[in-house]
């Protein structure tokens, strides 16, 4: 997860106007530069992937006395009163640090380098029952991390069935 001091991170691919190209992506960037009042540099051509992120607590702590001295209220104040505005806790973590310069100062730009190619992921119930934890955990040298989403209530134990075999 630590590449030569800095954090792999997961990014995603951009449209010609420097936007990721699925929608509710979209919204998430465009809530976070309203929430920080900020913008994302024009010439960022690659933005910060989905969770799980490793995030630098560096950045973070930045971006809180930054809000709290912009915005003349306490970080989480500001986050609460911008909840409506649809931003995520690695978009605006992103928006800030692109926007001060921090990001490559902390991580490296990857591609499936900390979350597993998408194919792994179970998002329905019905994708449970043909889930083959082998190519997960054997097959695949790509990141770390799958989502095995709550919404579907498979159990740690079913999990833990499918992948033990091949697990030490």
């Amino acid at each position: 997860l630590i590449h030569n001091g800095k954090a792999r991170t997961d990014m995603c691919t951009t449209d010609s106007e420097g936007r990721p190209t699925q929608d509710t992506i979209i919204d998430w960037w465009n809530g976070a530069e309203k929430t920080l009042e900020l913008k994302i540099p024009k010439n960022e051509t690659l933005k910060f992937g989905v969770t799980p992120a490793i995030l630098s607590t560096e950045i973070v702590c930045k971006m809180a006395a930054y809000v709290e001295n912009k915005f003349n209220k306490p970080y989480s104040k500001h986050l609460v009163d911008c909840i409506w505005n649809s931003f995520t806790e690695y978009a605006i973590y992103f928006v800030f640090a692109s926007s001060q310069g921090l990001f490559y100062k902390y991580h490296t730009a990857d591609f499936f380098a900390v979350y597993k190619d998408p194919q792994y992921n179970v998002w329905w119930r019905h994708e449970f029952d043909t889930w083959d934890g082998n190519k997960v955990v054997v097959n695949d040298t790509s990141g770390c991390f799958i989502t095995m989403q709550s919404d579907t209530k498979v159990t740690a134990d079913q999990v833990w069935e499918k992948v033990s075999p091949w697990v030490q």
